[in-house]
C-alpha cells in the first residue's frame, strides 16, 4: 500500500548537536521525509534542507512535515530561520506559521 498524508504519520525530531532533523514517519516506522537544521542557540534552528518521499509528493507529506516543525517549534519556544526554499515556500503559503520566525 502506498501511504498518503492522510494516513498515520507521526513527526519526529532527532538532534545530534549541532544538527537536527524531523522525520515523517508512516505507522509502520518507515521514514517518508525529513527536514534538516542546524542549531545556532539554544533557542534557534536554521532549517536548512526537506524531502519527501515520492510516494508523498503532491499529497500533503510536506505540509505535514511543516506544521509538525512549527508545531515542536511552538512548544519549545524556538524560533526558526531558514535557507531551505521548501520551507520559506511554506512560510510564505502560511502566514499563520511566521509567529517562530526569527
Amino acid at each position: 500500500m502506498t501511504p498518503k498524508a492522510s494516513d498515520t504519520l507521526r513527526v519526529d525530531v532527532h538532534e545530534d548537536p549541532p544538527r537536527g532533523r524531523f522525520t515523517l514517519v508512516y505507522d509502520d516506522g518507515q521514514t517518508l521525509g525529513q527536514m534538516t537544521f542546524s542549531r545556532a542557540r539554544d533557542d534557534l534552528i536554521i532549517i536548512d534542507h526537506t524531502e519527501v518521499d515520492d510516494s508523498l509528493r503532491g499529497k500533503g507529506g510536506g505540509l505535514r512535515l511543516f506544521n509538525g516543525m512549527v508545531d515542536w517549534a511552538r512548544n519549545t519556544g524556538t524560533k526558526v530561520m531558514s535557507t531551505c526554499p521548501f520551507a520559506n515556500s511554506m512560510f510564505d503559503r502560511h502566514p499563520a506559521s511566521r509567529d517562530i520566525l526569527s
